[in-house]
């Protein structure tokens, strides 16, 4: 009885524990060769990045402005070792996480990708990025931290 009395109230008392993580799915279209990125953040975190950010107080315009800097200073693609231009689409808040949209137009067939999603890693050391590129259903991951902060994908 004791052990279940002192398990239940150090469960109660202890304080959570909070994950770093942003999970980020890349696909490649083969109509009309572009990979096209859909990035989940939580709100929060992403305001601790951004100075002066409040996502759900600020008008659209704003929002969108200071994510698409810190975005396409934040994300780089190379297929194939070419540098991918990203255009920033806008934003979503579902919840306590927002989802952030992009697009590198003109991209070849990949058969290699190296992916550098730096969102997030200066402010939390345990940040993790977790990255999806999907390429015709062939689906390929990595896990990016502080230590490791790009990978690449063969195809």
């Amino acid at each position: 009885m004791f052990k279940f009395v002192f398990l239940s109230l150090f469960v109660l008392f202890t304080p959570p524990h909070k994950f770093y993580v942003s999970l980020s799915e890349v696909r490649y279209n083969t109509e009309i060769h572009s990979v096209e990125i859909s990035t989940k953040l939580f709100i929060n975190d992403l305001e601790t990045a951004i100075s002066g950010l409040d996502i759900e107080k600020e008008e659209d315009e704003a929002v969108n402005e200071l994510l698409s800097i810190y975005l396409q200073d934040k994300m780089n693609i190379s297929v194939n070792d070419e540098p991918i231009t990203l255009s920033y689409i806008g934003y979503e808040i579902d919840d306590d996480v927002v989802w952030c949209y992009l697009e590198g137009a003109e991209v070849s067939y990949p058969k290699t990708v190296e992916i550098s999603f730096k969102m997030l890693l200066d402010e939390f050391s345990e940040q993790t990025n977790i990255v999806h590129f999907d390429l015709e259903k062939d689906i390929k991951s990595v896990f990016l931290r502080r230590s490791e902060d790009s990978g690449v994908l063969v195809f």
